[in-house]
């Protein structure tokens, strides 16, 4: 069995620029493959991913090859991106104990009838997801 080269991390070739996201080249490491992304990665395959593509268990089974300067503003791009845009609220409405779930943007309800504030937030959160 031949041993596995190690490349060198690949200097940014590219300007750094604010709202691109890099894909990340990645090796398999160790023995076995595994079925990710719809195909079959044998060991030292390297692939191109968005970091977050990689589920949390197969991490440790794959080696970042770009250089750490690239790792951390993908990373730091990543935490920017992920930041999700609120377009429902919660608020009270003129009865007291029951509330109504507005659009942010056009600040009109979207319920038919006045809720409770459990029932509301429920609501709410399951639409902003």
């Amino acid at each position: 069995m031949k041993p596995i080269r190690r490349m060198p991390p690949v200097p940014v070739k590219t300007p750094i620029r604010p709202g691109f996201r890099p894909k990340l080249r990645y090796m398999k490491e160790g023995k076995g493959s595994l079925y990710l992304f719809d195909a079959i990665i044998k060991p030292g395959q390297v692939i191109s991913v968005y970091p977050e593509d990689i589920p949390e268990k197969y991490k440790s089974a794959f080696t970042c090859l770009e250089s750490p300067e690239l790792q951390e503003w993908a990373k730091k791009e990543n935490e920017e991106t992920a930041v999700k845009e609120v377009l429902y609220d919660v608020v009270d409405n003129e009865t007291k104990g029951w509330y109504d779930v507005i659009n942010v943007e056009t600040s009109k309800p979207i319920n038919e009838k006045k809720l409770r504030k459990a029932d509301a937030e429920r609501l709410c959160s399951s639409l902003n997801l």
